[in-house]
């Protein structure tokens, strides 16, 4: 079965995070079928998705200004330098 890493990541995650409980919180019995399930609810939250932006991400985001490279002091000029 061809899945996306991210997924099995996420959903190992998730059953950390929830103590390998379902929902209702009874205890998971057989992982690979919870990933099953996990992966048709990911598939499908993939599908209605809007693509993800390319470049710096999201345009409605205001990217700070790239930092500016200073010039190295002048050792000359600094007070008590010899």
């Amino acid at each position: 079965m061809a899945f996306p890493p991210e997924a099995a990541t996420a959903f190992h995650d998730t059953m950390l995070a929830t103590g390998w409980t379902s929902k209702h919180g009874h205890p998971i019995r057989d992982w690979r079928a919870a990933f099953r399930r996990y992966l048709s609810v990911w598939n499908q939250r993939e599908q209605q998705s809007p693509p993800k932006p390319q470049g710096r991400g999201d345009p409605r985001i205001r990217h700070p200004a790239p930092a500016t490279i200073l010039e190295p002091m002048e050792w000359e000029k600094v007070p008590g330098h010899q």
